[in-house]
């Protein structure tokens, strides 16, 4: 090989879990050389033998492969035919062998002209006869016994691997590629990447995880994935030393039964492309990388967390972008590893930090504490002691967004509720609110668990307690319900002025008062989309449990304020209503009637479904509700001296008015479903997708 100069060029190691699953159960084999020194008239090298020690102790280390290793005077042409005669014999179908060697390379035509392939060994001269033959250490490995083999040749020339003509055998069971590091006329280089030769060095990287292509499910580095990756490697730090260097790879026997000739790691490794996204130039990736490292997954055993939590630290520490330091911290609290609450701590504490980045690691503090206890980790007692310390120290801070992180993070700690408590007899009138909200985030991730509803005597905290969970609750939902309150009180709105038009030019049809009508059903149409919308939300907010009973009383609220809305109309017309009190219940009884009708049938006949629920699933409720609203809307004609015996029935008017009823029952039906924060049950949410 040609010597030039060198550079340092800083190998990020790559860390990760290891999937066994598909593992062959035979032996590793691994044939390494490395020769630097040779006799004269062959000039000696420089890198060959750090080379060979540094792919033997990787193979070793990190594959598990038994490594044969001959540097120099050791790697004789005898010893070199010893080691393969000895797999040639002694190695089983399960097996796998590498050869790797790097050394002097020539290449001299035999009688028929053609260009034969020589590795030079340690007791090579100038006679071609001292040489190896590439095609001895092909044929030698096609005899062998183990079914997938790798031929690696850091060597000049080495391209007449691939060119001169090789009986094929007549194996088809077994998979033999070579990687060599130039084609047939190129020398190469001795050197060029530090302390290894750029192609060593490329190799080695690709052995680090670089090779892996995202391909596979696991850590597995097949032989196509190394020749892909170190060719294009090679060639491009090649040509920024001013020279061209083109490794070849390839198949020299194909199989139809054995598998590719693979590298498994044996020690945990995080994969390539998601270091390659953690030192990406590109803070988004840095951004994706961070939070696929705070999933602690199948592969969190302890060696495996340890390191994704070193490089989440270093995230956290030493970004220059915000973004992504912040979801570095968010992740090294989802990861759970104790070790990182104290750089967590550490930046809570820190008052000139980015209020970003200290509330992020305000709430990482708290989730960190609730996986170490969950997962019964060692020093999970300390994590939680420290990490409650510091929550509730960091309520009485003036910014706001650090506050509020603070308080999630102790609503992830189950047991803490004492704590808050004992902080509260002696706290100032904010600081008390704060904590009592602490408490309410606390009940909203544990309401299964009474520790969690652990609050002071006072009924005002308890109020506060409801108002503080309500709240919280209701946040997520906030969009939607403005959403269909919005859509929901439209169409009541149209669909009620339709009605009384209906009626209005049914009884007296050019009377002049219908404008007025029409403007004023927009208040009862918006009550009556709040609370469709609204109500049973609010209720199943407020409740210990959202279970059937809290979402009947929802449903049933509901109802009424929905028929409250429906009676003002009749109050404001003089409809139903003569003289005295009583006779506003002949005002308000179709609406409450349609109103607590429809709630108890879905309250009690959907099979735990809410009204909402029901409204959005199919087109029955729009059925029923049309039923009830015209039924209940015919009421108001019925005289308030209501007996059966006594009824007069004004059947026009009647049939008037339960027409009325059923547009406006189907209008506030359909403005729910056509609303635009409705879920729709069975469509996947597809936001970002083309």
């Amino acid at each position: 090989m040609d010597e030039v100069g060198t550079r340092d060029v800083r190998r990020r190691v790559l860390t990760g879990a290891q999937t066994e699953e598909g593992e062959s159960p035979g032996t590793r084999y691994a044939l390494v050389i490395g020769i630097d020194r040779y006799r004269e008239p062959l000039r000696p090298l420089i890198y060959a033998v750090k080379d060979a020690i540094a792919l033997a102790a990787r193979l070793e280390d990190e594959f598990g492969f038994v490594v044969t290793r001959l540097t120099d005077k050791e790697a004789t042409a005898q010893a070199i035919r010893d080691v393969l005669g000895r797999w040639e014999a002694g190695t089983t179908p399960d097996d796998s062998v590498l050869v790797f060697f790097a050394g002097h390379g020539s290449n001299h035509p035999d009688p028929a002209r053609q260009k034969e392939g020589y590795l030079l060994p340690g007791d090579a001269g100038d006679d071609p006869a001292s040489w190896l033959e590439e095609a001895e250490i092909i044929q030698r490995a096609k005899k062998m016994s183990a079914r997938r083999v790798l031929l690696i040749f850091d060597a000049c020339y080495a391209g007449t691997t691939f060119r001169h003509d090789i009986p094929t055998g007549a194996r088809d069971d077994q998979v033999l590629k070579a990687l060599v590091a130039g084609t047939e006329d190129q020398p190469v280089l001795d050197g060029g990447a530090g302390s290894h030769s750029i192609f060593t060095r490329s190799l080695l990287d690709g052995l680090d995880g670089w090779a892996e292509s995202g391909q596979r499910p696991d850590d597995v580095i097949t032989a196509d994935e190394l020749i892909a990756y170190v060719g294009a490697e090679v060639r491009w730090r090649s040509r920024l030393r001013g020279y061209q260097q083109t490794p070849v790879g390839g198949p020299l026997q194909g199989t139809r039964t054995a598998q590719d000739f693979e590298l498994r790691p044996v020690r945990p490794r995080l994969p390539a492309p998601l270091l390659r996204n953690i030192y990406s130039a590109n803070p988004e990736d840095r951004v994706a990388a961070a939070t696929q490292l705070g999933e602690r997954g199948k592969s969190g055993t302890g060696e495996i967390v340890q390191k994704k939590a070193a490089e989440l630290v270093r995230l956290v520490t030493e970004d220059k972008v915000m973004a992504v330091r912040v979801t570095a911290a968010t992740a090294l609290g989802n990861l759970g590893y104790v070790g990182g609450a104290e750089p967590l701590a550490t930046l809570l504490k820190n008052q000139k930090a980015d209020g970003r980045l200290r509330a992020a690691a305000a709430a990482a503090l708290g989730n960190l504490a609730q996986i170490a206890m969950d997962l019964n980790l060692a020093d999970a007692a300390t994590v939680r002691r420290e990490a409650a310390q510091g929550l509730v120290e960091a309520l009485d801070s003036p910014e706001a967004p650090i506050v509020e992180a603070a308080k999630l993070g102790l609503g992830h700690i189950r047991d803490v509720g004492p704590e808050l408590i004992a902080v509260l007899q002696t706290a100032g009138p904010s600081l008390k609110r704060d904590i009592v909200d602490a408490l309410a985030c606390l009940t909203l991730n544990y309401s299964g668990d009474e520790k969690a509803w652990l609050l002071p005597g006072a009924v005002k905290y308890r109020l506060l307690h409801r108002f503080y969970l309500a709240r919280r609750r209701l946040r997520p939902q906030w969009p939607a319900i403005r959403q269909q309150a919005l859509a929901v009180g439209v169409g009541g709105a149209v669909g009620l002025s339709v009605a009384y038009l209906v009626l209005i030019f049914g009884i007296r049809p050019f009377n002049p008062t219908g404008l007025a009508v029409l403007s004023f059903n927009l208040l009862p149409g918006a009550v009556g989309g709040v609370g469709l919308v609204f109500m049973p939300r609010l209720v199943l907010a407020l409740s210990k449990q959202p279970d059937r009973r809290a979402t009947v009383l929802g449903d049933i609220t509901s109802g009424i304020v929905l028929g409250l809305g429906l009676g003002l109309p009749n109050w404001y017309l003089g409809i139903g209503c003569k003289a005295g009190v009583c006779d506003l219940l002949a005002v308000f009884l179709p609406g409450l009637l349609l109103g607590l009708l429809f709630a108890f049938a879905f309250a009690f006949f959907s099979h735990r479904m809410s009204l909402a629920e029901a409204l959005g699933r199919s087109a029955v409720p729009l059925v029923a509700l049309a039923l009830l609203g015209g039924a209940s809307s015919a009421l108001v004609r019925v005289p308030p001296s209501f007996s059966w015996r006594a009824i007069d029935p004004q059947w026009a008017e009647l049939v008037r008015w339960g027409i009325g009823g059923a547009i406006f029952a189907v209008a506030v039906a359909t403005g729910w479903r056509a609303s635009p924060g409705q879920e729709r049950p069975g469509k996947p949410d597809t936001a970002g997708q083309r």
